[in-house]
């Protein structure tokens, strides 16, 4: 049986993993080579130990492990990585793709995302760069050969279905737009604008104004300190709720159940979650910016769903 190695370090990609992991595991000897810290406090990582009671052909290694991680690299057909880029947040795995002696994968969905249709100057190292959009939204001027690029469309996600009573509103925040303009990288790296994200929390403010239901998901999940002052006033409100890592420990949910869990949906960034908000059927509203510099993105501008089995064809092949 031929071996792949699927490397991942953010637990937020476990949602599209689960679905190649088992589907690889069938006809191959699959590595998880992770940030094991990071992936076992994720509430879908029960997921993983569903899979390897299933199949012998699992193994899940953490980052620390190099000696077993090296043992397994002899012969292995392929690597996948879930980032890749030349961003220091994508550094190990973008140095790992230069390291291992076989075919490399970077997998990245390519909606407003460093190297592909934003920040032109950040690359990948892998062999190939298998994206979820059309080859005509990738930039121009990308550093990446253009001839490294995969357009393959969206991988399966594995979702759960919530069933509890539904909440009102759900908003889903980018990396740092909870937290106060002076610590928003976003606004330091030129990505959106001081203006427009106090513009939009305006309007927020004004949608979750009285007792209005309101839950605020993270991402990271994490806790933050020096919120934005608008964010800081709207939480003194009544039912106005932080949803992050420690709030799903503590009412028994996951994370994938966040999209089937509001009434109405928010979205601050045409990222990966307005993948989940198509594949879970939502109607969502989106607030962006980004200086005009990336497009809107649409279901037309994917170039297929349910691509999970092609793109482990890739891996295999």
């Amino acid at each position: 049986m031929k071996k792949i190695v699927l490397c991942s370090t953010s637990r937020n990609h476990l949602r599209f993993l689960i679905p190649m992991i088992e589907n690889l595991c069938r006809r191959s000897i699959v590595l998880l080579y992770c940030n094991l810290a990071e992936i076992s406090n994720d509430s879908l990582a029960y997921k993983l130990q569903q899979l390897q009671s299933i199949y012998k052909t699992l193994m899940i290694l953490d980052l620390s492990q190099r000696e077993l991680f090296q043992d397994f690299l002899e012969g292995t057909n392929s690597l996948l990585v879930t980032t890749g880029t030349s961003i220091q947040w994508h550094r190990f795995e973008y140095e790992l793709c230069k390291y291992v002696n076989c075919k490399t994968f970077a997998i990245q969905h390519g909606l407003s995302q460093e190297g592909i249709t934003r920040s032109p100057e950040y690359h990948f190292s892998a062999d190939h760069v298998l994206t979820w959009v059309k080859s005509d939204h990738i930039l121009k001027d990308v550093t990446t050969p253009k001839e490294k690029f995969i357009p393959v469309g969206v991988p399966d996600h594995y979702y759960d279905e919530y069933t509890g009573d539904k909440v009102n509103k759900v908003f889903f925040f980018t990396s740092f737009f909870d937290v106060d303009d002076r610590e928003d990288e976003k606004i330091s790296r030129g990505i959106y604008t001081e203006e427009w994200k106090d513009e939009t929390w305006s309007h927020i403010n004004e949608l979750c104004s009285g007792d209005t239901q309101c839950h605020f998901v993270r991402h990271p999940a994490v806790e933050r300190s020096n919120l934005h002052p608008t964010f800081r006033k709207i939480l003194k409100r009544k039912n106005k709720i932080i949803v992050d890592n420690s709030w799903i420990r503590k009412n028994g949910i996951n994370r994938s159940q966040l999209y089937s869990f509001g009434s109405e949906y928010y979205v601050t960034y045409p990222s990966s979650v307005f993948i989940d908000c198509l594949l879970n059927d939502l109607d969502y509203n989106l607030f962006i910016d980004y200086n005009g510099n990336v497009d809107i993105l649409s279901k037309d501008s994917l170039e297929s769903t349910n691509a999970t089995n092609k793109i482990c064809n890739f891996l295999i092949s």
